[in-house]
């Protein structure tokens, strides 16, 4: 089946990168050496929802676009809320270099 590739893909890529990406975006654009892992209940519970729907129309086929599309409706709320973490990262960071610095001999 066509479906089960995105499935896996949507399950399992997305997760990581909802963890990894937040991670690294305060490495470098906070410098804090205690960053965390991202991603929230929200997106751990709407990207594997989604991907459980995927899975679910393969198998249930006079239902197959409704389960799709309530599929992607989930995959993008979990979007949404990775990014949302993501953009917070951001603007931390960019409020950081607004701010001005002391002189290093002061």
């Amino acid at each position: 089946e066509a479906t089960a590739p995105q499935a896996l893909i949507y399950g399992w890529v997305l997760q990581f990168l909802f963890a990894v990406v937040p991670y690294f975006a305060a490495r470098w654009l906070l410098h804090a050496p205690d960053a965390r892992l991202g991603g929230n209940w929200l997106s751990l519970l709407a990207v594997n929802g989604g991907s459980a729907l995927i899975w679910i129309s393969i198998f249930v086929i006079g239902y197959r676009a409704e389960l799709q599309g309530a599929a992607y409706v989930l995959l993008a709320v979990s979007l949404v809320a990775a990014a949302w973490e993501a953009g917070a990262i951001a603007l931390a960071a960019l409020r950081n270099a607004e701010q001005p610095h002391a002189p290093a001999g002061a």
